[in-house]
C-alpha cells in the first residue's frame, strides 16, 4: 500500500514593522513553516507572500487572492463528481480559512442554492 503524497502551499504575511520586530517577520514565518512541512513530510507546491498588507476587510491581498484561487479549482476538479465541493467550502468556511469576503469572490454559480452558513 503506498502512502499518499501531501503537498502543502505555504502562505506568509506581515502587515506592520511592529510584527516583524517582534518575531513574525516573514522570513521567520517561512522557516518555520517549511520546518513544519519537512517534519511531516510534505511537499511545497508554492509560497505565497503578501508583505505590508492588512488582512482587514476589504484590504485586496494579491497572493492570499492567488492561494485561493488555486484551492477553488482544485476543490473543483476533485469534488465535483461527489458533489462535495460545498461541504468542503463550508468546513474551510467554520474552520475560518474563508471569510465572508473569500466566500463571495467564490464562484458558487452550481452551488448558490445549496450554500448554507
Amino acid at each position: 500500500m503506498s502512502e499518499e503524497k501531501k503537498i502543502a502551499g505555504l502562505y506568509i504575511r506581515v502587515s506592520t514593522e511592529d510584527q516583524a520586530r517582534k518575531g513574525f517577520s516573514l522570513p521567520e514565518q517561512e522557516k518555520r513553516l517549511r520546518a513544519m512541512c519537512e517534519y511531516k513530510g510534505y511537499e511545497i507546491y508554492k509560497l505565497y507572500k503578501d508583505a505590508g498588507i492588512s488582512a482587514k476587510t476589504g484590504n485586496y491581498r494579491p497572493a492570499f487572492e492567488e492561494l485561493i484561487s488555486f484551492l477553488h479549482s482544485k476543490l473543483h476538479s476533485w469534488y465535483d463528481k461527489d458533489d462535495k465541493y460545498i461541504d468542503v467550502v463550508n468546513e474551510m468556511y467554520e474552520d475560518n480559512v474563508l471569510d465572508d469576503d473569500d466566500i463571495e469572490n467564490l464562484d458558487l454559480s452550481k452551488e448558490k442554492d445549496d450554500y448554507e452558513r
